[in-house]
């Protein structure tokens, strides 16, 4: 079950393509968003949700403050893990191997990354610049 953790809050996407905010404290539902695809993973950062649109080779971005859905952002095939991090938020698209950097504030695509590895694995996390 993908879930993003931040903003008072947890953010669950058990449902396909619903992400589902909890109170942190309650576990009270505070919100449900539809999004355009199936998403797998879900972080919190840069004051959004980012989220993964697996079959639709997609990144969705939610804002945090009106539990809206923003921004769609095109991306290579089958996008899964997300990292944030040196100013970005990272995908590893488990279709053709590649990782992209988004700029958060705009959700432009800053780069790709060829890494030679596609296939059904994989994680990808940040740190240490």
């Amino acid at each position: 079950m993908p879930l993003g953790v931040g903003e008072g809050a947890v953010w669950i996407t058990a449902r396909g393509n619903v992400l589902t905010r909890f109170n942190a404290r309650t576990g009270a539902v505070e919100a449900t968003i539809k999004l355009n695809g199936t998403a797998p993973a879900a972080i919190v950062a840069d004051g959004s949700v980012w989220v993964s649109g697996f079959r639709d080779n997609d990144l969705y971005k939610v804002d945090i403050n009106t539990n809206t859905l923003v921004q769609t952002i095109p991306l290579h095939p089958s996008p899964r893990f997300l990292a944030a991090g040196e100013g970005a938020i990272w995908v590893l698209n488990q279709g053709d191997g590649t990782v992209q950097r988004i700029d958060p504030p705009t959700g432009q695509v800053l780069a790709t990354i060829e890494t030679g590895h596609p296939g059904s694995g994989g994680d990808i996390t940040t740190g240490g610049g």
